[in-house]
């Protein structure tokens, strides 16, 4: 990878940076799967998958070739999504899609920045051949068995996270009222998070607002709810939203309605 022109490095950066375009997009619903553009699909395997290790292979080892270098691609990227979820995971915004692409486009844009400077470096000196594959042997057998180390280390931490402690959330639900004509929603929202919650609930249908409620207090495992009567039969499906009150412009749950 020392000395061939950096497309590879150029694509990746481009993918990071559209990555990173959803987590600071700020647009409505962009954190629920079914608005999310056609093309993150794929690109979110390649990102979750492949490009953040790859960018960083490219970047610490920059004359590293061969066959390896996808398997420590692959092994890296598997490493920072476990790494990743259990950071995210302590964060107020949790495991989202916006906090995914701002984790995951921020290290492939590192690793690129690294990889252009030390490919540059590299092809500057222009190293033997046989230096080259001598410092590939022994640092790369060493980068792949400290990925695979850190990818066991990160599986056994969450698993004991996971019998010790109880993850933290908040409940959402909206559920039509039984004999209700036109429609009618009981909507809920419980908080599991252990603190107190300040929430904003959000509804709407067809992008026009129904209704809303504001700075919602609940204490822990407490519980709020509401019936939302309609005037007439909705035709467009019904998006209720809750926020955070602390971040009001980020959905947080979301639960959808088909007329």
């Amino acid at each position: 990878m020392g000395s061939r022109k950096p497309f590879d490095l150029i694509l990746a950066s481009l993918l990071a940076v559209l990555t990173l375009g959803l987590a600071f997009a700020g647009v409505r619903g962009i954190s629920e799967l079914d608005t999310l553009p056609r093309w993150f699909i794929p690109a979110g395997i390649l990102m979750a998958l492949l490009v953040p290790g790859y960018a960083l292979v490219a970047g610490l080892l920059p004359a590293l070739q061969g066959p390896v270098v996808w398997l420590l691609s692959v092994a890296l990227s598997i490493c920072l999504d476990i790494v990743g979820g259990l950071a995210l995971n302590s964060l107020e915004q949790g495991l989202q899609v916006t906090t995914w692409s701002a984790w995951l486009g921020g290290i492939t844009l590192v690793g690129c920045a690294l990889a252009f400077v030390r490919r540059g470096l590299a092809a500057a000196r222009q190293p033997a051949p046989e230096l080259a594959r001598a410092a590939f042997d022994w640092r790369g057998a060493l980068l792949f068995s400290l990925s695979l180390g850190l990818v066991v280390l990160a599986i056994f931490i969450n698993a004991r996270s996971a019998e010790n402690a109880q993850a933290a959330f908040t409940q959402l639900w909206a559920v039509p009222v039984s004999g209700a004509d036109p429609l009618a929603l009981e909507i809920g929202v419980q908080n599991h998070e252990k603190v107190v919650k300040r929430y904003n609930v959000y509804v709407e249908s067809g992008g026009k607002k129904i209704a809303d409620w504001s700075n919602i207090e609940l204490q822990p495992d407490k519980t709020w709810t509401t019936v939302l009567q309609f005037p007439v039969q909705p035709a467009k499906t019904i998006n209720v939203l809750l926020f955070l009150s602390e971040t009001p412009t980020v959905i947080y749950r979301t639960v959808k309605i088909s007329p």
